[in-house]
């Protein structure tokens, strides 16, 4: 068996093809990431009764992925998540970047990395990986610096995926990088029943455009408690003023961890199927969205993708954490490197 397998996945508007690579373990667990964005396109995951099934939504083909904008299971760059209008200053540097969300700048603006053709290798040692790289060149979407990025895919023999990201720049530059996989551990049908349990003490409220407002909450005696695992449908039409900006979850949680180590942020599971999903990552915060936005005009993977069939679960720096000095640092320095790795593992309840 081939850890690794290749093929053609369509055709970009200019012309350039794009490529799947089908990472498989030695249980027969699958994940497979396109060239196009670096993006998850499938991660078939065992249920209780030895089934695999895909959990990841998403679509069938290169070209769909160009003509979406819910950026499904794309690597986000060069800063996840909003920034408010767009604007940050470094030093007595003052930046402004494309306005693409409202009144704020989302997940690296009108072309981000997730609309890239990202260069791609398979791992050579027999093992289950693929890397991928890209410039960003100074300037790229208004941000400064040249920013030289390396993510590597890798499944393990417990079934783990491993998403490692490594970034250089020769300008200081915000980057926050992370993966925006939609999961249903069911592969289709509402997420209300889905289990969550996010380890987090914190979340950061937002103004009514989302961004936040710089207050560090705690989550007790709130919809945002998801310390033991909670039904996601539990709380998500209350009336809480915070879920009502959000038109659900669409909020940033604080991580326990320190910023380096991985520590486990979230665990979802689903009874019915027995699947549950650990996702673990050094960054300081996670993004909970609950596919608020989906409407069922974009269909892939035969089915139509309707609001609230998906969970995301992003792990990122704050949102706005340029502009928010008491946030952790979201700067990239010259000379040093941008490291943030995610594992996604999956298992049975």
């Amino acid at each position: 068996m081939n850890p690794v397998s290749r093929r053609a996945f369509g055709n970009l508007p200019d012309g350039r093809s794009a490529t799947l690579f089908t990472l498989t373990n030695n249980n027969g667990v699958s994940a497979s990431i396109c060239d196009y964005g670096a993006t998850l396109v499938s991660f078939c995951t065992p249920d209780s009764s030895g089934e695999l099934k895909d959990i990841i939504v998403g679509f069938d083909s290169v070209e769909q992925y160009v003509q979406s904008d819910c950026y499904m299971g794309s690597t986000i760059g060069r800063f996840g998540n909003r920034i408010a209008g767009g604007k940050f200053s470094i030093g007595d540097k003052h930046y402004q970047l494309d306005i693409n969300n409202g009144p704020n700048h989302l997940h690296g603006g009108l072309e981000g990395f997730d609309a890239r053709l990202w260069s791609a290798e398979a791992a050579e040692d027999g093992s289950a990986a693929v890397t991928l790289s890209l410039v960003s060149e100074d300037g790229d979407q208004n941000y400064p610096g040249k920013l030289e990025v390396r993510l590597r895919y890798m499944l393990d023999n417990n079934n783990c995926l491993h998403c490692d990201i490594e970034a250089v720049s020769d300008q200081a530059t915000p980057v926050s990088m992370t993966n925006h996989a939609y999961f249903n551990l069911l592969g289709d049908g509402a997420i209300d029943d889905h289990l969550l349990q996010l380890n987090c003490d914190s979340y950061t409220p937002t103004d009514k455009n989302c961004i936040p407002t710089g207050e560090i909450a705690a989550v007790d005696n709130s919809p945002f408690d998801f310390r033991s695992p909670k039904r996601l449908g539990q709380d998500i039409d209350c009336e809480h003023e915070q879920i009502q900006i959000g038109a659900g979850f669409d909020h940033n949680f604080v991580s326990r961890g320190n910023g380096s180590d991985i520590v486990e942020i979230a665990v979802l599971s689903e009874t019915s199927s027995g699947r549950s999903l650990s996702i673990s990552s050094n960054a300081p915060g996670a993004q909970l969205y609950t596919a608020n936005y989906l409407d069922g005009s974009v269909v892939g993977k035969g089915q139509s993708h309707l609001r609230r069939t998906a969970v995301c679960v992003e792990p990122q720096h704050f949102p706005d954490s340029p502009n928010k000095k008491h946030f952790p640092n979201s700067i990239l320095q010259p000379g040093d490197t941008y490291r943030h790795s995610m594992r996604f593992q999956p298992g049975l309840i």
